[in-house]
Order: C-alpha cells, then structure tokens, then sequence
C-alpha cells in the first residue's frame, strides 16, 4: 500500500496499541507519521515491518510516545526525519541529504520515558553525495540527558565533529569497540 499527497499520511491517537503495519510505503505527505499529543491507553509496541517513510516534510513526528519497533524500515530524503519521544527499535537504513542540522531529535515528554533510540547491527545512516568526505555533523539533537542513542551500526558521510547527539543524551556505542564515522 502507498500513502501519498495528505498533510499527514497515518495518524495514530486514542486506543492504538500493540499493532503491526507491514509493506507499506508513506511519502509525499507533509507528515508521514503522526501520533496526536496527549493520547490515552495508546502506544504500546507499534511493529513496522519493510515500511518505508520517505520525501514527506517531516517524516515521523511523534508527540505521544509511543513505543515503535521497525523492522528493514527505511527513513529516507525527508525534510526533518523525525522527532521521537519514546522507545524506538530500528532495524534498518536512514538517507539523508547534507545538512548542518540535526535530522531526528529526541525528546522527553513529562511523566514518560525519554527517547531513545536502539538500532541495530546492519543498519546504517547515509549522507548522500558524501563521496568520500563526510559532510554533516551531528544528526540527532537530544533535549534531556536521559535521551539515549545505541549503535552498532555504521555511517557515511557524517564527521563526527560535533558528534553523533548534540544535547545532554548519552550515546553508546558498539561493544566491539569506538565509534569511528566512514
């Protein structure tokens, strides 16, 4: 199925809990995703399998909180590519354009557990048109020091100057070792 052409693709509000979408892909919209502010009894463990959310506005704008696991997603070309506030599984691989500013952010919402986001061995991030010369720094901004990137994954075209998170968040890295950008 293909989403396309809305001001925001899939909306998820009141009473959406422990479901799964598979093989659908969300672009052209305005917002891919949308979870409304404030929803009650909603949330809980939203499965994404080969979904694709890509060329939206804003590709995932979660102001709920809710729990989301993507498996062989991909986040690509959008303008921001989301903004999260819960607990984030991803499996998978983000595209991206150069930018000086951060492509996801990770937020806390009051009474909640802060964002954070696990991907896994095998995804990756990517600057397009990097050519072997990372060309962006930072790609996530955090906004609470309980804010928490985990990575074992591997990037291309990002510097690692400023870092991988800007803001008071941890990062923690691979087990195999430091984190070292291509």
């Amino acid at each position: 199925m293909s989403i396309s052409g809305f001001r925001r693709g899939i909306t998820f509000s009141n009473h959406s809990y422990g479901f799964g979408l598979s093989h659908i892909q969300i672009f052209n919209n305005k917002v891919g995703i949308y979870t409304t502010s404030g929803a009650e009894d909603a949330g809980e463990r939203m499965t994404f399998v080969d979904v694709g959310v890509f060329n939206n506005q804003l590709g995932i704008d979660d102001e709920a909180g809710f729990e989301m696991d993507w498996l062989g997603g991909h986040w690509d070309y959008n303008g921001k590519t989301a903004i999260l506030s819960a607990l984030v599984e991803f499996d998978g691989h983000i595209e991206t354009g150069p930018s000086d500013q951060p492509i996801i952010e990770l937020r806390a919402l009051p009474n909640m557990v802060a964002a954070q986001l696990f991907m896994t061995p095998g995804s990756f991030v990517m600057v397009n048109g990097y050519n072997g010369k990372p060309t962006s720094d930072a790609w996530i901004s955090s906004n609470s020091a309980y804010n928490v990137v985990q990575f074992p994954f591997n990037t291309w075209g990002v510097t690692g100057k400023t870092g991988v998170m800007q803001g008071p968040g941890k990062v923690i890295g691979p087990a195999s070792g430091a984190f070292t950008p291509h």
